[in-house]
């Protein structure tokens, strides 16, 4: 459902369409996050399904990367700087703590679900 949504929004969602992808590219991101690593691969397959069709909002990626980035840091965008993107794939690759959070909110979540 997500992924035929997301295709029809397109890779430039037309204003009429803008809130409902934005509420999707949320819910992506806490299924990525939320769901690790389990959901996180498959919104990652979902991701590069649509990418190859070329109907993908960019800006899915961008959300993608930023599900690691630490709370305290700011989420980076298409116009963050290139210092900026280096600097937290770095950090990232170089703690696998972040990924032992997402594993904890993951438990977390499943216990105020059920």
């Amino acid at each position: 459902m997500v992924g035929s949504a997301l295709q029809k929004s397109g890779p430039t969602p037309t204003q009429d369409r803008l809130m409902i992808h934005y509420l999707y590219r949320q819910h992506l991101s806490v299924l990525a996050m939320c769901g690790y690593p389990e959901h996180y691969a498959e919104v990652v397959s979902l991701l590069l399904l649509l990418s190859e069709r070329g109907c993908l909002d960019p800006d899915l990626w961008l959300d993608m990367f930023n599900v690691f980035v630490e709370q305290d840091q700011d989420k980076l965008t298409a116009k963050s700087k290139i210092d900026d993107w280096t600097s937290r794939s770095l950090s990232i690759a170089a703690s696998s703590q972040r990924i032992t959070q997402l594993d904890d909110v993951s438990e977390k979540a499943l216990g105020v679900i059920y």
